[in-house]
Order: C-alpha cells, then structure tokens, then sequence
C-alpha cells in the first residue's frame, strides 16, 4: 500500500471535514455542506464521509481530500500529503525526506511513539479572518489592545489578531503561513492564555519570518514581541508556551547568527533567558542576554516600555552594555582543499556574495541536477511511483543546496580569538540568485535551460537519436532513463512495428474511421519527434457517444509508449483565471502529455487555445511580479462523450471519435488483452521499439512532408503526417472539416438570425430592441442571450454584436449604422455583400454598448 492509499485508508474523513469548518448536515455516507470554495448560502456541497469524495452542484469543486486541502489551503500534493499524514495518525520519519524537500515512504514505515500525537490540519483562514473583523468592531476589545498593551490598528492589522466572543485571539503561522494555532487570551482568567482547541498547543515561534534575520532578539510572549517590534523596530520573536518551552532542534535554526535575549524579570525568566543561552551559545555567532531596569519582580519587556519610557536609543544601551555569553571551546572546522568552496557568510558585499554562490552552484551542479526553466530554478522530482516531473526550488530548498554546495562561515571573536564558525547561506544572496534573470550570462542563472523531460530515447531536431540517460544541451531536454530494453529501430522490420501498434496496442479500440486509428498512432509518435517539429501541437480530442466505450483506456494506451504511466491530468477551469492558473502550474511541471479528463461544459478558453497554438507559455507566478516563458512542449489529449468546442477551439484539435454501436459498450468482452494497461507496461520496450522504428523509416526515406495541411501546426503535419504517409497508416486529418462544421453551432445559430432579420428589416438601420424582438418571437440566438430578464438579453445581444461587427453569413454582413439621434443607441443593418457605404463601420458608438465596446464592464441587468 503507497502513502495516498495508507492515508485514503486510515483518515477518519468526518473528523477532517469537521476540522476544517465544514459543517455536515445528514445522516449515513452521503452528507450536505455549505461550500467553502464560494459564497454558498446554502447547502450545495455534497460529502460522502465514507470515500472523502466532494462535489459542490454549484460551483462545480469537486474531488478526494487530497484536492480539498490542496484547493483550501493553497498547497502543492506533496504539502498535502504530508499534511494529512499527520492527521491521519501516520509519523512520517524525516529520514526517508528526499533531497528534494519531498517525503519517500520507506520500506517498512516506523511505528509512531507513544507518546507523540499527530500534528491536527492548519486552522482555516477565513476562520481567523472572521475573528479578526470581529475583533475590529468591538471597541472594548479595541480599547484594551492599545491603552493596556500598547498596540496600534496597524500592528492589530498586521498580525490578524481576533475576537472569538470570549477570548482576543493571536494567529500562530508556520514557515509556509498556515495557521498552527490560535493563542486564545483573557487578563483576568486562569490560565490566561489557551490553545485554539486540544492538540493545537505545541510550542512554535511568533512570528516565523523573524528567524530569517541575521539578527534577532528573543522575548517572552507574544504581547512583548509585538511591541517590541512595533516600538523598537527590533526583529522580536518569541516561541510560544513560556520561557520553558525552548526545543533543542531549534538551536540550529541560530547557527552564525547575533543573538540577544530577554526575558521577564522573574525567576522563571532569568531561568529560562540563562538555559536558551547556553544552548545558542555554541552555534550563534554572539549571545548576549539583556537585564531590564525595572523595579517590580514579574515586571516585563512591555512594562519598560509603556511605564519606563523604553526607546530604541535606550534599548540599543542596554545591549551594548549587555555582556556576551562565554562560548565554549569549539574545535577548528578544517575543510580540506579541493572540496567544497569556503565562502564567508558575514561579508557585506551581495554582488560578491552571490557570484561565489553560483560558482559553487555550477561545480555541485555536474552532472546537471539544477535548471532553469522560464526564469524559475528547478529540479527533478521523483514521485512515488518513479514518475519524473518538474519542480520549483524554493527558497528553503535553494539555500539547503547551498550549504551542501560550500562552506559557509562567519568570523568571531577578536585578536588571537578571532576564528571562523559554521554560518547559514544569508537569505539575502538567496534572494538575489532567486531574482536572477533567466539564462546564462554575467547576471543571469549559470543553469542548463531545459524545455521539457522524456522517459524513452527520442530523435533530435537532426534526426539523431538521442539514447543517453542525462541531460543533452543540443536539445534542452534530461531523459530519465527506466532502464528499458529497446532493440535499435530497424525501418527492414517497419511491418512488425506497425502491427504492434496496430494489430496489438489500439486492435480493440472501436474507431469509427481510419483518420481516428491515424490520429492516435500521430499521438503516440509526437513525443518521439517533438523536437524535429517547429511549432505547436494541435489537441487530440478523444470523443464517444456514451460512457464505458474507452476513451480514458485509449488515453492511457497513447501515454504509456513515452512515459510508461498515464497523462498528468488536468481538469477544466471555471473560468479564465482558472485556466491560466492551471495551464501554467501543469506546465512547470514539463509533463510530456496532458489530459484534460471528461469534458462536460462547451470547450471554451482562450487560455487553452493559447497554450495549444503556442510554443512558449507566458504567465506571472504567484509570489513574483514578472511574466515566465514556460517552453510549451506538452502532447494535449482530452477526453468526453460527444463535447461541445467553440470554434476557436475546433480548428486546433484533431478527432479520435470511438464508437462501440451498443447500449452498454463497457460490457464489451473478447478483447485480444483484457487488461490493456498491464499488457503495455510490461511490452513498453518492444513499443517504444516501434514507435522509432516507424521515425527512423521516416527519416531513411528523406524524411518527405506529409501530404495533407493544418493552419497553425503546418510544422506538425509536415512531419506526422510524412511519417504516416511513409509507413502507410491512412487518413490523417481526413476528419477536420467534419469536427469543425460540427463545433461550428455559432455560425449556424447566426446564419439563421440573419436569414430572420434581413427578411424582416432588409437593409434597414435598426435597433438592438428591435432585434430582440426578432430574435425572442422565433427563438433564436438562445445561447447567446441567456435566460435571465428581458433586460439582461438585450444587453448581451448588444454585446455579441460588437463581436460580430463585418462578420459575414451567407451573403450578408452585419454593420454598424451610426446612432439613432432620438435614443442616443446605435443602429445596425445588413448589407449584401459587395454593397454598403465606405466607412460604415468606424462610426463611434456612444452610451452604454459603447462602454461594452470600450471594454467596460457593465452588469447584463443595467438598464440601456
């Protein structure tokens, strides 16, 4: 049993949903929720508490847990994988984290402690937001934060602190800034602070970003550091719990840094302040513990602040005055020459900095296991089940490399004592080389660009091919070889590998014409030639009548070839953003096929028709201000019983349409392999064999171009469909026009609203309103006007005519016709073709479709 299914297995899915303020509603498996994903104000989320499965019928989320916490909380599979772990009472040893940051399952998992709980789900963050607006409209609660503890509306502000109705709440964060807890105060109860709820006490700092400073003062309480932030301008942090809650793992977290300590003027404080010293003592590179000047025992750091005057200047007194923890005596950290470079940490020169950093980059980096890929510095990923991918670096994971790269260190002490210690990478330089600009040069990233992962040999733009494991420059593409058997293809033996692929992997799958067979065995080749093929590829849509007739099969048997697994599967955006979103997280990743899986609304996205015709992909990512170019080297596949496809969309796929001719098609038997998927894997080799040897028949015969023409993937058909030709696998793209006329419901809907108003207006100006009329009394145009009030239709009727301003159908041409002097609206008319005035169409439109026109954005029920 792999990890997901461990946690799939052991997870009490009602306890989770729960935890992260689902309330469910029913009884048995199936059970109704408010959405989080949207403002639902009512139950249109349904769980079923037995699988973990969700689907909401309104905004159409749906999933397993794993997309319900990746979606809630913004996190990446492994995040969430490892973060349901936890709640699932699964201890992952850190032993078995790859370099890459990503857990591995090992071999025999170890039983968890005892005595060790696991870590419950982060606290959800509109909960902390509803605390923190409840907060800022109770003014007694208000009155308290800043006359007794001295903050301000802009430090409340800035950590989110809340009111739950009983208690002023303070978020606690982790490094990735989910909320671990939620420290619940009252002056006058005991114990005055509590946890969020059990299970969320442990001891964690406030605030997480303080530790990244290369100085830092440690106080007592979370009051205390917010102060001293605000009033000091000091980088406070604190750990939560008290003085006694400091954890021996966390003195590496101060290695080579300033450290200056203090805590309240207590016995516990004192205590406390000495124990966290001594330990910091042996890795910081200075330790001093500060003494308030108060009067009082039990007095704090926000008492000399508020009651004694506290200042910077006064504080910075106090530090200098403070005497520096004796260190003790360390051995002499000897690197030995010719090993890692040594680079001094506390120098202050970032450009120098940065330069020694990268060329300890590029010696660890060779054989290359860092790249850059459209500005982003990545690595290879290896999943679970051996599947390479794509990863970002992150800026923790950048300066873990970086101190397996060099030798890091700080000069401390003076005189004779003067003497370097081991020092962190400064995240400053990590900064810096994150911002690098893309490619080699003085100020660019010194990484090998790559464009995208293959998992079998492939052909270069030279028709070489290219059967070495590791990276090739030539081509910008790291086969990550599975150490598969492959016999040199052999163009003598073209009819075996046609019948393999053929006769053996596609026999049973139900086409209904040759141009469907041709166009999966096109699907299956792509990969094997994509750099011979200058330009994009088109989508190999795989259609059927009826569920069960084998679309996902045929997706899986046209993947497994390559890459030996099924396609990276991508579902459809709601809407733009979300298809951007999307397009541009599964491209980072350089998957060599893409599937969108299970079409249901019309294809329609002008993101999706971009990243089809495109060979770079342009995007901002989270977190960055500037656009990456993600080389767009993706094979797109999509699957769906008879999917509706804008145009735009049509005229970029090619069809793969199955049809079994019966009621129940998954009930078919008699197949030549019942279990497909296996039979592929286990013969990958011999198809992989195959696919070369139909190219390098290709090539051997002077690689002719296909004979048959796709706009926008001229580069594509020249060289599939040459290879088909060559082998004699007909029909390529002998379907287009066939997909396209029926993708086309647009035109036709148009055509027959044209045909209604010339025979009602001919060639007169007319009225958006007078259109309607045409368009409502003999139901036309239904998709384009909607089914809201008679305003909204009218509305949106004006809009689609914007878009179809010179537009022709049939013989008529839609035209502007200047404004109707009365109304203030604009006209339209119909003009045959070859007739109309010269400069019809460039007459302004004023009012409200003129703000359409303008790109305004106008609600549909706004009066005209």
């Amino acid at each position: 049993m792999d990890a997901v299914q461990e946690i799939k297995a052991r997870i009490d899915y009602e306890a989770y949903y729960r935890s992260q303020g689902i309330e469910l509603h029913g009884s048995g498996p199936e059970r109704t929720a408010r959405c989080p994903f949207h403002d639902d104000r009512r139950d249109s989320l349904g769980v079923n508490v037995e699988t973990g499965l969700y689907v909401c019928y309104a905004c159409g989320a749906r999933g397993d847990v794993f997309t319900f916490h990746m979606a809630r909380y913004s996190v990446d599979f492994s995040r969430a994988k490892e973060e349901l772990a936890r709640f699932a009472g699964i201890v992952v040893d850190p032993a078995t984290r790859g370099a890459n940051g990503v857990y591995k399952k090992p071999a025999v998992a170890p039983a968890p402690p005892r005595d060790e709980k696991p870590e419950p789900p982060p606290i959800p963050e509109d909960e902390v937001m509803r605390y923190h607006v409840q907060l800022l409209g109770y003014a007694r609660s208000m009155r308290f934060l800043e006359e007794q503890k001295g903050l301000s509306v802009d430090t409340i502000r800035e950590y989110k602190l809340g009111y739950d109705g009983d208690r002023i709440v303070i978020p606690i964060r982790d490094a990735a800034g989910a909320v671990r807890n939620l420290r619940r105060y009252h002056p006058n109860r005991k114990p005055k602070m509590l946890p969020y709820r059990e299970g969320y006490g442990e001891a964690r700092f406030f605030p997480i970003e303080a530790l990244e400073g290369d100085e830092i003062v440690i106080v007592e309480g979370e009051w205390d550091c917010m102060l001293a932030r605000q009033a000091l301008k000091i980088n406070a942090v604190t750990q939560t719990g008290g003085a006694g809650t400091w954890k021996a793992e966390w003195n590496g977290l101060f290695t080579g840094k300033k450290v200056t300590i203090c805590y309240d003027h207590d016995d516990a404080g004192r205590e406390g302040a000495r124990k966290v010293a001594e330990a910091l003592a042996p890795v910081a590179a200075e330790v001093r513990v500060v003494q308030l000047p108060v009067e009082d025992e039990g007095e704090d750091l926000s008492d000399w602040i508020l009651r004694y005057g506290g200042t910077r200047e006064a504080w910075d007194e106090l530090v200098a005055a403070a005497e520096v923890v004796e260190r003790p005596e360390l051995p002499t950290i000897d690197v030995p020459e010719g090993d890692r470079p040594k680079i001094d940490a506390g120098s202050n020169n970032l450009a120098q900095l940065a330069q020694q950093a990268w060329e300890a980059i590029k010696r660890w980096n060779n054989p290359p296991r860092l790249f850059q890929r459209g500005g982003l510095i990545t690595t290879i990923d290896v999943g679970d089940s051996g599947e390479p991918s794509l990863a970002v670096v992150t800026e923790s994971g950048l300066r873990g490399i970086l101190a397996r790269a060099a030798w890091w260190y700080r000069w401390t002490g003076s005189g004779d004592d003067r003497r370097p210690v081991d020092a962190l990478p400064p995240v400053h330089v990590v900064k810096d080389m994150m911002a690098a600009r893309e490619h080699s040069g003085s100020e660019g990233m010194p990484l090998p660009v790559i464009a995208r992962l293959v998992e079998a040999p492939v052909f270069g733009a030279d028709g070489s091919l290219r059967t070495q494991p590791g990276y090739h420059e030539g081509s910008r593409t790291y086969y990550c070889n599975q150490d598969m058997v492959i016999d040199r293809p052999d163009p003598d033996r073209l009819e075996e590998a046609k019948a393999l692929l053929l006769d053996e992997l596609l026999v049973d799958f139900p086409f209904v014409s040759e141009s469907e067979r041709a166009h999966a065995v096109a699907a299956i080749l792509c990969p094997f030639v994509r750099e011979m093929i200058d330009g994009p590829v088109p989508l190999h849509l795989i259609e059927a009548p009826s569920p069960g007739t084998g679309k996902s099969l045929l997706a899986d048997a046209i993947s497994i070839p390559a890459t030996g697994r099924p396609a990276a599967v991508m579902t459809e955006g709601r809407d733009e953003d979300e298809w951007r979103k999307r397009i541009t997280s599964i491209l980072i990743a350089a998957p060599t096929y893409v599937l969108i899986d299970n079409v249901r609304r019309k294809l329609d996205s002008a993101s999706l028709s971009a990243a089809l015709t495109s060979t770079v992909w342009q995007d901002r990512i989270l977190g960055r201000s500037e656009l990456t170019k993600l080389p767009a080297k993706a094979v797109w596949l999509a699957t769906g019983n008879n999917p509706a496809l804008t145009t735009e969309i049509a005229r970029r796929t090619v069809r793969i349409r199955l049809d079994a001719k019966m009621a129940r098609p998954w009930r078919r038997g008699g197949f030549r392999h019942e279990d497909l998927r296996t039979w592929a894997k286990e013969n990958r080799g011999r198809l992989v064999w195959a696919a070369l040897t139909l190219v390098q028949a290709w090539i051997e015969s002077g690689r002719p171009d296909g004979k048959e023409r796709l706009g926008q993937y001229e580069a594509w058909a020249r060289v599939v469909g040459g290879i088909l030709d060559v082998c004699r696998i007909p029909g390529f793209l002998g379907n287009v026009e066939e997909l396209y006329e029926r993708a086309d419901e647009e035109t036709q809907e148009w055509e027959e609203f044209v045909a209604a108003w010339w025979e009602r207006f001919k060639d007169r100006a007319v009225l958006v309103k007078e259109l309607y009329d045409v368009a409502a009394d003999q139901e036309l145009l239904l998709s384009v006007r909607g089914d809201k009030s008679e305003q909204s239709q009218k509305i949106r009727l004006g809009k689609a005519l914007l878009r179809m301003v010179d537009r022709q159908f049939g013989e008529l041409k839609i035209v502007r016709a200047g404004e109707d002097a009365r109304m203030k609206q604009p006209l339209w008319r119909l003009v045959p073709v070859g007739g109309g005035a010269a400069g019809e169409t460039s007459v302004m439109v004023q009012g409200s479709l003129g703000e359409i026109a303008a790109g305004e954005d106008v609600d549909d029920e706004a009066p005209f």
